[in-house]
C-alpha cells in the first residue's frame, strides 16, 4: 500500500530532484576535482533519459529531461 503525503505535483517534484541528486552524487564520486566535468550535459541527459523508461533501479519512470536525443542514442546502445 502506498500512501502519498504529498500532493502528486510536490511528489513529481521530489522524485525529479532525487534523480538529478543521484546524477550528483554519481559524478561527485567520478569527477571530484572537476566541476565542468560534473555539468556536462550529454552524460546528464542520458542518465535522465534511462531513468525516464524505467531502466535505472529504484528511480521512477517520470518525465525528467527534454533531450530526445542523449536518450536515444543511450537507447540505441543498449
Amino acid at each position: 500500500m502506498i500512501i502519498l503525503l504529498f500532493r502528486p505535483t510536490r511528489l513529481l517534484a521530489i522524485v525529479l530532484h532525487l534523480s538529478i541528486e543521484a546524477w550528483s552524487n554519481a559524478t561527485q564520486g567520478v569527477f571530484p576535482e572537476s566541476v565542468s566535468n560534473r555539468e556536462i550535459g550529454c552524460p546528464k541527459s542520458v542518465f535522465l533519459g534511462l531513468a525516464e523508461e524505467g531502466l535505472l533501479k529504484y528511480i521512477p519512470t517520470k518525465n525528467y529531461t527534454r533531450s530526445k536525443d542523449n536518450k536515444r542514442y543511450a537507447l540505441d546502445a543498449i
